[in-house]
């Protein structure tokens, strides 16, 4: 079923690990933690062996214990060059490891992998960084060596900080403890990582902080742990987190000319280092023809609106490296969070697991697509729990909190010795003639042999009788499965009647009746004997008798007589103190006289600073709001001609020389699907004094902090900033982990624009962040020092 080495495992006595740049502030101090549980006893250390720290731990079967390390000795600045900031962690006994990257509202946590795990090729599942104007979050990925001298090629997929262009490779030679990190503006995806000289090591990718989808609000850390591509998979399960409407996937292979297919059916073809990101809502069986990685993407908060949420990245875990046993966590934050597990399990063992020893057969539901597994999503409370299964199940943990959110996943085993065939009707399997059903044997099996001859995984029939299939694993085993029965039925003879004309007017209607039978379902959705039709469209009824079996009648056209109408908003031009009376009128009436449609609801929109609304003649206002600089007022009205309404307005001097007078909605109240087009107007102002141009009055003003230049440099540099406001104003310097460095203007300035000469020469190398601070407002960018 998969094309991976299925005798590793992440669990084991022995890892190494590291955090990648997760941008933080005094305010928001960073918090880096390892979660460590077992199935047995077990002690140990966790140490930062190049920096000399060292604790240790001791955790009880089936519990976590959690370690914090320090920030400073553990979290990785620079981008395209060594750190002795890798964390190793040893035990007396097998043991699994999670890591937590923390800042407030920029979190992600991740599997760490064992030893075993490790692999010497990889090509990196990354994510587009945030651009920002005070500093870029990074696409990035970091390597973790485990042996000294490791030699490690690195071909980006982009434009790295570190001055190495995309598809160029280049070598570095790194020592065990030492970690590695790479930084990019642009997306590293693809990126290829692989030893030179046979010695394995670690690598975890993600981004500083990340938008998904690009451009979705808001931005969070992403951090997770890659599997080599030795142990990369054929077949995956993706389970809707939840609580949303949808999550993103990248799809990413290693060999060219990749198949890979849904269960919708879609399917596309990828090359070596290419990926597919798409958006899925439902639970999904993902295969393809060579060994591919899967990453699953939590997104944004304003993707769906929910009060709980925010960005994670998870890997997928291949259907064949279940997990039997493993202890979680549910990363018990704050009191705002809801954590939840999402597993996927073969459903003949949906009765046996057990989650803290108690059944959860309930949450189950199979997968549409491959029967043979079931999947849930289920709630959890913060802290320890412990899931268990004979048959074995791919599991990841996550949580949602206010625009924060974690997930991890809880790893991969080796395969149980045999996988037994229990072939699922992919529909029932009593069905009407001309219809079919189609059984699915399920994956990983090598090889099958159905009762009608077939020797694929799926088979399909239109008659009835009795079928089964024969299969044979990975392992050799060779095993029948239990019979599955169909049978045929007959079919109903619809029919509709009509009462009514089929030419409507846009708020005319028509009846259409179906012959009488046990069952409806018309072609717009609507289950009823009769249904009310009151715009165009064509429409068929289907009619089911006891047995199921429906058939659709012939269609029934029904047209309408619609012409489009068109509303606009009058322009106009005044000096300032003046009042313009600004016309709502009809430029195309369509079949609104002959159809009988008077009343309306509109909403303007225009830039408050300039216009002040004195008096609406014509309609009354039903909601008068600010939004920003603009007011908005949403009025109701009756035609009576062809001018709706008129709008009066006192004419002020603002912060433009011209206002559109945007027609934001319109619609024909109680009659609107007569389709209407808007044409918005502009009021301009005339007689002005301007200075220098056409700048009039600023009434939000502009703070800017421009990148200093050069970045990075050795000893010295030049900031350029402006202002708009007199007062206090600081401009400063902040070390990597939020301690003044230098402070380059403390004093009362006038608004203009500035330049500070600064010389770094006396600071040391690294990341520093430039913060600009005035009355009213505050900026920072990052620069970093080299020698």
């Amino acid at each position: 079923m998969t094309g991976g080495v299925r005798a590793q495992t992440t669990r084991g006595r022995e890892f190494w690990t590291g955090f990648m740049v997760n941008p933080y502030t005094p305010a928001d101090p960073i918090k880096l933690t390892l979660f460590i549980t077992s199935s047995v006893n077990a002690n140990g250390t966790v140490s930062i062996p190049r920096s000399g720290w060292q604790t240790t731990f001791s955790v009880g079967a089936n519990s976590v214990v959690k370690v914090d390390l320090p920030t400073n000795d553990a979290l990785a600045i620079f981008s395209d060059g060594p750190e002795p900031k890798g964390v190793h962690i040893v035990a007396s006994d097998t043991i699994d490891v999670y890591a937590l990257n923390y800042v407030r509202r920029s979190l992600d946590a991740s599997l760490v992998f064992s030893n075993e795990a490790l692999g010497t090729d990889y090509l990196v599942a990354s994510y587009p960084g945030l651009i920002l104007p005070g500093g870029n979050l990074p696409s990035e990925f970091m390597i973790i060596a485990t042996q000294d001298g490791t030699d490690v090629e690195i071909t980006p997929a982009s434009p790295t900080y570190g001055g190495h262009l995309p598809g160029t490779p280049y070598t570095i030679t790194i020592n065990s403890g030492y970690v590695y990190q790479v930084q990019s503006d642009s997306d590293l995806t693809g990126s290829r990582v692989r030893s030179l000289n046979g010695k394995p090591f670690a690598l975890i990718s993600g981004c500083a902080g990340g938008q998904v989808p690009v451009g979705t609000p808001y931005t969070d850390h992403l951090y997770e742990q890659q599997y080599p591509i030795s142990s990369w998979g054929t077949e995956f399960i993706a389970i809707p987190l939840a609580s949303r409407s949808g999550d993103t996937y990248r799809i990413l292979a290693a060999s060219d000319g990749t198949s890979v297919t849904l269960d919708s059916g879609a399917t596309f073809t990828l090359n070596a280092g290419q990926f597919r990101e798409l958006l899925m809502t439902t639970a999904t069986e993902i295969t393809s023809s060579a060994p591919i990685t899967v990453a699953q993407f939590s997104n944004g908060a304003n993707f769906d609106h929910v009060g709980l949420a925010d960005p994670f990245m998870l890997m997928l875990t291949p259907t064949d490296r279940r997990r039997r046993t493993i202890t979680i966590d549910a990363i018990a934050l704050n009191t705002t969070y809801r954590h939840f597990v999402n597993i996927a399990t073969p459903t003949a063992g949906v009765g046996r697991i057990r989650l803290d020893g108690g059944s959860i057969a309930s949450f189950f539901t199979p997968l549409p697509s491959n029967p043979l597994f079931s999947v849930a999503s289920i709630p959890l409370n913060p802290g320890d729990h412990t899931l268990a299964s004979a048959l074995g199940f791919t599991a990841y943990v996550y949580g949602f909190g206010d625009l924060e959110a974690y997930g991890y996943s809880t790893g991969t085993e080796n395969p149980p010795p045999c996988l037994s065939p229990f072939p699922i009707a992919l529909g029932p399997t009593g069905f009407c003639q001309g219809d079919s059903v189609a059984f699915d044997a399920g994956g990983g099996f090598l090889a099958y042999s159905w009762s009608n001859g077939d020797s694929t995984r799926l088979t399909s029939t239109r008659v009835s009788g009795d079928y089964y299939v024969t299969t044979t694993d990975s392992n050799g085993c060779v095993q029948r499965s239990p019979s599955l029965i169909t049978t045929v039925f007959a079919l109903p003879q619809p029919a509709i009647t009509v009462q009514g004309s089929l030419v409507l007017c846009p708020c005319d209607s028509v009846i259409l009746t179906a012959a009488p039978a046990p069952n409806y379902l018309w072609s717009n959705g609507e289950r009823t004997q009769s249904i009310v039709v009151r715009g165009a469209g064509t429409f068929s009824v289907g009619d089911s008798n006891a047995f199921g079996c429906s058939a659709v009648s012939a269609p029934v056209t029904v047209i309408t007589n619609e012409q489009r109408a068109s509303v606009a908003v009058g322009s106009g031009e005044a000096a300032p103190g003046e009042r313009i009376a600004i016309p709502l009128y009809l430029r195309q009436g369509g079949s609104l006289a002959d159809c009988g449609i008077r009343d309306f609801v509109a909403t303007i929109r225009f830039n408050r600073t300039i216009l002040n609304p004195m008096q609406i003649t014509g309609a009354s206002v039903v909601s008068d709001v600010t939004n920003g600089g603009d007011r908005v007022v949403t009025i109701r009205g009756t035609r009576g001609g062809d001018t709706l309404a008129v709008m009066e307005f006192g004419v002020t001097l603002g912060n433009s020389i011209a206002t559109p007078v945007a027609l934001d909605s319109f619609r024909w109240d109680g009659c609107n699907r007569l389709p209407t087009d808007t044409v918005g107007g502009a009021v301009a102002l005339r007689g002005l004094c301007t200075d220098g141009g056409t700048r009039l009055v600023s009434a939000l003003g502009d703070l800017t902090l421009k990148r200093n230049a050069p970045d990075p440099f050795s000893s010295a540099t030049a900031i350029d900033y402006e202002t708009v406001e007199g007062g206090r104003t600081r401009l400063y310097l902040v070390d990597a982990v939020g301690r003044r460095a230098l402070t380059l203007v403390d004093a009362d300035i006038s608004p203009g624009r500035y330049r500070v000469d600064l010389d770094g020469s006396s600071l040391g190398a690294g990341i520093y962040w430039y913060v600009l601070e005035t009355p009213t407002a505050r900026l920072s960018r990052p620069m970093h020092i080299v020698r």
